[in-house]
C-alpha cells in the first residue's frame, strides 16, 4: 500500500479543536503540490508527510456536523490521489 491511509476519521470532536491529519506517503512517484479543497483547511508537505490542519466551525442553526474535506496530492508524473479528513463536529 502506497499510504498509510486515505482517510482518516476524528470522530466526534468539539466546534474550535483544531484537528491534525497526518499521512505518510510509501510510494516511489516524486510529490509536486499538495492543496486542500476549501480555507478551513491548512496543508503542508514535509518529504513524504503530508500534514492538514483542519478548523473545526458550526454553522450558527445547527448542533452538530460531520466534516469530509479533501487533500489532492499531486505527483511529478501528472498523476494525482485524493485523502479525505473526516470528523463530526458538535457544539
Amino acid at each position: 500500500q502506497e499510504w498509510s491511509a486515505l482517510q482518516i476519521d476524528k470522530n466526534r470532536v468539539k466546534e474550535g479543536t483544531p484537528l491534525l491529519y497526518e499521512f505518510e506517503y510509501k510510494g516511489d512517484k516524486k510529490i509536486s503540490q499538495v492543496t486542500a479543497e476549501c480555507g478551513c483547511t491548512a496543508v503542508s508537505e514535509i518529504g513524504n508527510k503530508i500534514k492538514a490542519t483542519m478548523r473545526t466551525e458550526l454553522p450558527h442553526h445547527l448542533q452538530e456536523y460531520s466534516y469530509n474535506k479533501g487533500v489532492t496530492v499531486y505527483f511529478a508524473d501528472g498523476t494525482f490521489q485524493k485523502l479525505r479528513l473526516l470528523a463530526t463536529v458538535t457544539k
